[in-house]
């Protein structure tokens, strides 16, 4: 590798990492398995959390009372309202992957 193309490899990393600091925040973020803990409110009245309920008024990232408590993450999420910084994971992204397991050696 020529001293140029060190240069121009190290340029284009620099300017990959300036561009992705300024993406939206769910840019490589893991997802979490969000919940659907409704209100004190929504409880009292027997209420759930679906996404038709929460799309309507406003609730999710519109309450800073839902915001600071995260009630119905994944109701939100999936209306389209979802909190910043929370990705959801699908259904297939949060199924848990079998972990690699070390067979014992004979000495």
């Amino acid at each position: 590798m020529t001293r140029q193309t060190t240069n121009i490899s190290a340029l284009l990393v620099h300017i990959f990492l300036l561009l992705s600091s300024s993406l939206p925040s769910t840019f490589g973020q893991d997802c979490i398995v969000c919940t659907n803990i409704p209100t004190k409110g929504m409880l009292s009245k027997n209420k759930e959390c679906t996404a038709t309920r929460v799309s309507k008024g406003k609730k999710c990232v519109d309450s800073p009372n839902w915001i600071t408590n995260g009630y119905c993450q994944q109701s939100c999420y999936d209306a389209g309202r979802g909190y910043d910084d929370i990705l959801c994971c699908d259904d297939d992204m949060a199924k848990p992957t079998a972990a690699p397991v070390s067979s014992p050696t004979s000495s």
